[in-house]
């Protein structure tokens, strides 16, 4: 149920991801031919916490995580789609 499904992109013969205008290019859509891009649920979620107290001094810490999942960076899509990531640099600035 946590599944997401998208078009994916091209690749070439080598396994590379193709790029075009500093986009990585996306096959044409097809409601039938859908990729599986991963799942949302992470795969384990884990967390401590810890609380210290001496006289009237307190120092409490929590940490915690997810691993696994996808997740969406909508800054970094913006960045790529006006050409402001570093990636989608080209000539003296990029690669």
């Amino acid at each position: 149920m946590d599944a997401i499904y998208g078009r994916g992109f091209v690749y070439d013969g080598q396994g590379n991801r193709v790029f075009s205008g500093g986009l990585a290019l996306a096959p044409p859509s097809d409601i039938n031919n859908l990729t599986l891009l991963g799942y949302a649920n992470p795969d384990y979620n884990f967390g401590i916490n810890n609380k210290f107290s001496y006289k009237n001094f307190t120092f409490s810490f929590q940490f915690d995580g997810r691993i696994g999942g996808v997740i969406w960076n909508e800054v970094y899509k913006d960045g790529m789609n006006g050409g402001t990531a570093i990636e989608s640099a080209s000539g003296d600035f990029g690669a």
